[in-house]
């Protein structure tokens, strides 16, 4: 152990500020009607991890609240989609930088 340190690099996503109702505990969230809300596409999630992939993050911290209508196939999906992302850019890192080892998502 002795004196090393470790970190990450984390990028904080939060794919949507719209919540349920019945969790007023969350002042950020909001309702569909508000119009400070918003809901990110999965196409928008990727190219902002791509993004912060780009600037060498190690960990991609996903947030949101209890969305009132999107379907259990949007996390599904967007997991997904990001998996890629992190196969694609990994592959990228690794042969920029001629190692054997990357940083996952």
């Amino acid at each position: 152990m002795g004196n090393r340190a470790s970190y990450i690099i984390n990028r904080y996503l939060n794919y949507s500020n719209y919540c349920i109702p019945e969790l007023p505990v969350l002042l950020v969230s909001r309702k569909k009607r508000d119009a400070d809300g918003f809901e990110l596409t999965i196409p928008q999630m990727v190219e902002k991890a791509r993004e912060a992939l780009k600037l060498g993050i190690t960990e991609l911290h996903i947030v949101g609240g209890l969305h009132p209508s999107l379907p259990f196939s949007y996390y599904v999906d967007m997991l997904k989609a990001l998996s890629a992302l992190n196969d694609e850019m990994g592959s990228a890192r690794v042969s920029r930088a001629g190692r054997a080892s990357r940083p996952e998502l």
